[in-house]
């Protein structure tokens, strides 16, 4: 029987890349590297010695005790002694079903205190500062998820300008278009309209004293946007959010003095 080396150099290796695809898929689900590797070679040979799995795991013999161990701590493996000689065989892989089941029930259990300790974090005073486009993306996904009411004082069009919308996905686009906003205008754009934004009460600001940046009020919320008109570069934007509860209502009134202030 002839055998075509050319057909044996393929099989060799599309079984190489398959092993390594299993102990990638082994390592993901919680395994060692080496776990991954013994647990690989008792599913390709069935029941064997220290010595085989060694020699086709290439791992050291005194690591393979080791790591048969920890296979059997988790009932993957089981030890046979035939002869006074230590056999280990595989458990059905089936069993890797069982230990992600498990993993998932215990952090089930474990999720209610931390997501409630998660919640209690964010709900204690916080600044962040972000810088170019991906900072304007950050502030709109941010206020598209609190789906509240924004208020805005002193933007020149600048961050309610549709060119920001190719940022964000179409989900995000749909519900930013469901959003209401109020806004106070710079001065600059008086009289202007405004048909490409939904939901929108606006007034212009008087021409002094006038704001070097545009405030953000949502949630509880404040974010400060600064973009140079001098600078067609996005990675001169500077955006700053704070999260406070008392911050935002405090601005919130601020927002509807100056508004008052305009009838």
């Amino acid at each position: 029987m002839v055998i075509n080396n050319t057909n044996l150099e393929r099989y060799i290796k599309e079984r190489r890349i398959i092993h390594i695809m299993y102990e990638n898929t082994l390592e993901k689900l919680g395994l060692t590297r080496n776990e991954a590797k013994v647990y690989q070679v008792l599913l390709n040979l069935g029941q064997c010695t220290a010595n085989k799995i060694a020699i086709e795991a290439k791992i050291q013999r005194r690591n393979v005790y080791d790591t048969v161990k920890k296979l059997k701590e988790k009932q993957l493996c089981i030890e046979i002694k035939e002869n006074n000689i230590r056999n280990f065989t595989p458990v059905n892989p089936k069993k890797l079903l069982e230990i992600v089941k498990e993993k998932e029930e215990l952090l089930n259990s474990a999720l209610p205190k931390m997501l409630k300790d998660f919640e209690t974090e964010k709900e204690q005073d916080q600044t962040s500062m972000y810088k170019g486009a991906s900072a304007i993306k950050l502030l709109w996904q941010d206020i598209i998820k609190q789906e509240k009411e924004v208020l805005i004082i002193g933007d020149k069009k600048h961050l309610m300008d549709t060119k920001w919308d190719i940022l964000l996905s179409k989900k995000e686009r749909d519900k930013k278009n469901k959003l209401k906003f109020q806004v106070l205008f710079d001065n600059e754009l008086k009289n202007k309209k405004f048909q490409d934004i939904k939901h929108i009460k606006s007034k212009s600001l008087s021409k002094k004293p006038r704001p070097e940046c545009i405030i953000v009020i949502y949630s509880n919320n404040v974010a400060s946007i600064h973009i140079p008109e001098e600078s067609k570069e996005s990675d001169n934007i500077i955006v700053m959010i704070m999260a406070s509860k008392e911050v935002a209502q405090g601005y919130k009134s601020y927002f509807e003095m100056m508004q008052a202030s305009m009838r």
